[in-house]
């Protein structure tokens, strides 16, 4: 410890608190008495005139317990020896004393501090004092008997709390989108409450409405009715399903409608016209304009004399290879027969398709 933390005021303070009886000895050959603790003349029963300036050995002599004089002989051999081991280099008592110096400068900074941290416990164990009987000492005896209820319980509620957890993972979208739906929410309670108020009056309606609604189920004819109409649905079941991609996916039905429409949609004040075109059909050996023993296939002058007819077209039904919209897509192929499907795919692709459809037809 540096010079200037300790003062010789601080060992005589440090001397005088100890409580062990303390002498303080001159290193010469007789060890004087220079100093005497207030423990020591207790413990001797005598003052400090008495014992101040007389040597070490001269006290012992004085033991009237020793008649032949030995203890101050044995106490000066024992003190020689312990003056010697403390002398010798290899003792390192001085390194020890530098160190020691050098540990009590390192915590002297914090001193302060560690004082404030005892100051600190004995504030903190004298709340605890406080509550110590009979709260900590309850809290300590249930303790025991609370682990093992805990240790019996919670193997059982293990799988509760598994499904406790899926369930609020499950919850965090629909927690999510009410979040954001919260104002919908509330206008909706809103106009609820008035709705909820009134539903007395229909509340009262219900049971003769239930009534009614057995009545009719036990009827007979009734049952008869929706048996014929389950099993009408059943049968029209495959064929809707084969039917359906041409409007879910090609849109035939809505494109039949709206040239239906269209092509009486013009006229004047007095009227609507029904719109119309004349055909030029080829001529030639059994063309379409003319009695045929045979499908037109070439032959004549007209280069156009070969029939082109599907009556078939793929229409993205299931089954159907490839999945496309053919009707109205098929390309021309001059100069030859084409009866039944073009040749390739023609795609999905028709007109006033929504995103659905053609995503539902794989179109994306």
């Amino acid at each position: 410890m540096p010079a200037a933390l300790i003062t010789p005021s601080d060992y005589q303070l440090i001397f005088e608190a100890s409580p062990y009886p303390c002498l303080v000895l001159r290193p010469d050959a007789a060890f004087t008495i220079i100093a005497v603790s207030d423990r020591y003349l207790a413990a001797t029963a005598t003052r400090p005139v008495h014992l101040l300036g007389l040597s070490l050995f001269a006290i012992f002599a004085n033991q009237p317990d020793d008649s032949s004089g030995s203890s101050g002989n044995e106490l000066r051999a024992s003190l020689e020896r312990v003056m010697r081991d403390i002398s010798d280099p290899q003792t390192g008592i001085g390194p020890f004393f530098s160190a020691l110096e050098q540990s009590a400068a390192e915590v002297a900074p914090v001193a302060q501090t560690q004082a404030q941290m005892f100051v600190d416990l004995d504030t903190t164990l004298a709340a605890f004092a406080d509550i110590a009987r009979p709260y900590l000492q309850e809290t300590i005896s249930k303790t025991p008997v609370t682990l093992q209820t805990a240790s019996d319980t919670l193997p059982r509620i293990r799988g509760f709390l598994v499904n406790s957890r899926k369930l609020f993972v499950d919850l965090q979208p629909g927690t999510a989108a009410a979040a954001v739906s919260a104002d919908t929410i509330a206008s909706a309670l809103r106009v609820g409450v008035p709705v909820l108020r009134a539903t007395p009056q229909l509340n009262d309606q219900l049971p003769p409405t239930a009534a009614a609604l057995h009545r009719f189920n036990d009827n007979g004819d009734v049952r008869e009715g929706i048996g014929r109409l389950i099993d009408l649905s059943e049968s029209l079941g495959p064929p809707l399903k084969f039917i359906a991609p041409a409007q879910t996916v090609c849109n035939y039905a809505t494109l039949l409608f709206r040239n239906a429409a269209s092509s009486a949609d013009q006229g004047n004040s007095h009227g609507n016209w029904q719109r119309g075109g004349a055909v030029d059909t080829p001529t030639g050996p059994n063309s379409e304009g003319s009695p045929s023993s045979a499908p037109a296939n070439g032959g004549g002058s007209d280069v156009r004399n070969f029939l082109h007819v599907n009556p078939y077209p793929n229409t993205a039904s299931p089954g159907q290879n490839p999945t496309e919209c053919e009707a109205g897509n098929e390309p021309y192929l001059t100069g030859r027969q084409v009866i039944g499907n073009a040749p390739g795919n023609q795609g999905i692709q028709t007109e006033d398709q929504i995103g659905f459809q053609l995503r539902k037809g794989g179109g994306g």
